[in-house]
C-alpha cells in the first residue's frame, strides 16, 4: 500500500499525514502561512469584481435585444389599426385589405352606424353585410385573393366571370390618389377644354363652382373618393397602389374643397387673359373661389360664403356616394 508524502514548502519537512504538515505550518512558518492567506484573499476580491462587470455586460446586451425587438415592431406596425405584424411582407399584404379602426357603433358586416348598443345589437341580428368580391392580384407572377369590399368605380373596373366563377378585377392606373403625408391632391383637368369658361362666365359664381365640380368629377380618374352611405361620417379615399382608406369626413372634405377650388382657379388664369379676368362676372367667380380655398385661414368669413361652403361639402358628398 503505497502512502502519500506531504512536502513543507519552506522547509524539508515532510509527512505522510495532512494533519501533521498543517500543525507544522503553524507552528514553524506562522508568518509565511498567513501571507499566503492574504494572497489568496486578494486573489479572490479580484475575481469577484470581474464577475460583477459581466453582470452589467449581460444587462446591456438583453436591453440592446429589447430595442432591436421593438424597433422590429415599429416597422411591421400597420399605420391604419396599429396591429403588429411577423414580417414586411405579410405588413404589405395586410394593408391591402386592412379597414382601420371602427367606429364602436358601426356594424361592422355593412358599416352602418347606430346611435347606441342597443341599435347596433338588433341590427346584427339581421345583418347580411355587403356584397363582396375576390380579387386577383398579380405581383411577381404570383397571384393572391384578395376579400375586400366593392368601392371601385365601374367604369375604371373591368369585371369578367371566369369558369371557376372568380371576379378579376382590373384597375385603371391613372386613377389620382390622396398624397396623405403631404396632405396633396392633383386632380386631372386634361379633359376640360377653353369652352368650359363662356359657360362659367354666364351663371352665378356659386353654380360656376359647382358646374365645374361636375365637369371635373366626369373624368372618372379624379372618382377617388367614394362615400358608401350618406349616413356614414368617414369616406372612402384612394391612396395609390390600389389602396383605400377610411378617412373621417372632417379630415378630408376641407382638403378636397381646397385643391378643387385651387383646380379652377389654375385652369381659369391658364385659359383667359387680364382683361377678361378684369370683367365684373369673372371677378366674382375668382373672389368666391378664394373664399373656399382660404376658408380656414382668413379671420373674417363673410357669411353668405360660410353657407355655400357648407352646401359645396354637402353637393361632393352626394356627388361622391353616386360613384359607384
Amino acid at each position: 500500500m503505497t502512502t502519500e508524502n506531504y512536502k513543507c514548502e519552506y522547509c524539508i519537512y515532510n509527512s505522510n499525514r495532512l494533519y501533521n504538515l498543517k500543525r507544522h505550518m503553524m507552528t514553524k512558518h506562522k508568518e509565511n502561512n498567513s501571507q499566503h492567506l492574504i494572497n489568496n484573499k486578494q486573489n479572490t476580491d479580484i475575481d469577484k469584481p470581474n464577475t460583477d462587470i459581466d453582470k452589467p455586460n449581460t444587462d446591456i446586451d438583453k436591453q440592446n435585444t429589447d430595442i432591436d425587438k421593438q424597433n422590429t415592431d415599429i416597422d411591421n406596425k400597420c399605420y391604419k389599426c396599429n396591429k403588429i405584424l411577423s414580417s414586411k411582407q405579410n405588413l404589405n399584404k395586410h394593408l391591402l385589405i386592412c379597414k382601420g379602426i371602427l367606429n364602436p357603433l358601426e356594424c361592422h358586416l355593412c358599416h352602418k352606424l347606430f346611435f347606441d348598443s342597443s341599435s347596433k345589437s338588433r341590427h346584427l341580428k339581421i345583418c347580411k353585410g355587403i356584397e363582396t368580391e375576390l380579387i386577383t392580384k398579380e405581383n411577381n407572377n404570383t397571384t393572391d385573393l384578395i376579400e375586400r369590399n366593392i368601392i371601385t368605380n365601374s367604369n375604371n373596373v373591368i369585371n369578367n366571370l371566369n369558369s371557376n366563377n372568380v371576379i378579376t378585377t382590373n384597375y385603371n392606373i391613372n386613377l389620382i390618389s390622396y398624397n396623405k403625408e403631404d396632405r396633396k391632391i392633383e386632380f386631372d383637368i386634361t379633359h376640360m377644354n377653353k369652352n368650359l369658361i363662356y359657360k362659367l362666365r354666364t351663371i352665378h359664381e356659386n353654380d360656376a363652382y359647382d358646374y365645374f365640380c361636375y365637369k371635373l368629377f366626369e373624368n372618372k380618374n379624379n372618382q377617388m373618393i367614394i362615400k358608401t352611405n350618406l349616413r356614414h361620417i368617414y369616406s372612402n379615399v384612394h391612396l395609390g397602389f390600389n389602396i383605400w382608406e377610411k378617412i373621417l369626413d372632417n379630415n378630408i372634405y376641407h382638403i378636397i374643397i381646397y385643391y378643387i377650388a385651387n383646380t379652377m382657379n389654375r385652369f381659369i388664369i391658364e385659359n383667359t387673359t387680364i382683361q377678361e379676368r378684369d370683367e365684373k362676372k369673372m371677378e366674382d367667380i375668382l373672389y368666391y373661389i378664394k373664399m373656399m380655398y382660404s376658408r380656414m385661414t382668413l379671420e373674417k368669413y363673410p357669411r353668405k360664403y360660410e353657407k355655400y361652403y357648407k352646401n359645396n361639402i354637402e353637393g361632393l358628398k352626394l356627388k361622391f356616394s353616386k360613384f359607384e
